[in-house]
């Protein structure tokens, strides 16, 4: 019987754990779900089918995230690689690029993640309209993009004052 990763899209096999037609784990042998099941502290990568004791909200491994990571930016890697710049200066500096904007003052956020991280923390304005930000959001129960947009008025009305 041959064993398919997860991520593959290929005719499924039969899963010997729980007896259903799905695409295996290459490692296991087992549907993901049943790795899960006989697994619940690890988390299992859909992409090479190695397990991790790292919890199961993860869906890829340290190596295939840093090689997924690569490929979405291995344009931007190369532009600074031909500017002069050594690969791993060229890693930093795509790294500094990709970090998301700051809604109230416009900076770079500090370790921000794209499409997370919206206000920085580094003044004291970010700092009140990123408090208003977390109330909006859980004690008044507003969605993301309204709890935002409250914001970038309040900022707008603050800069024409």
């Amino acid at each position: 019987m041959t064993t398919i990763l997860a991520s593959e899209k290929s005719p499924t096999e039969f899963c010997p754990s729980c007896g259903k037609y799905k695409t295996l784990v290459e490692v296991i042998g087992f549907c993901v779900d049943c790795v899960k099941h006989r697994f619940p502290n690890n988390a299992v990568c859909f992409s090479c089918g190695k397990i991790e004791p790292r919890g199961q909200f993860r869906s890829l491994c340290n190596s295939c995230q840093k090689e997924k990571w690569n490929q979405e930016n291995a344009d931007k890697i190369e532009d600074y690689i031909r500017c002069g710049l050594t690969y791993s200066d060229a890693v930093a500096k795509v790294l500094f690029d990709n970090r998301p904007l700051c809604i109230v003052c416009g900076q770079k956020i500090k370790r921000g993640r794209k499409g997370r991280s919206q206000i920085c923390k580094a003044n004291k304005q970010c700092r009140t309209e990123a408090r208003y930000y977390q109330y909006l959001r859980y004690q008044k129960g507003k969605s993301r993009e309204d709890a935002i947009e409250v914001i970038l008025e309040r900022v707008s009305k603050k800069q024409a004052a």
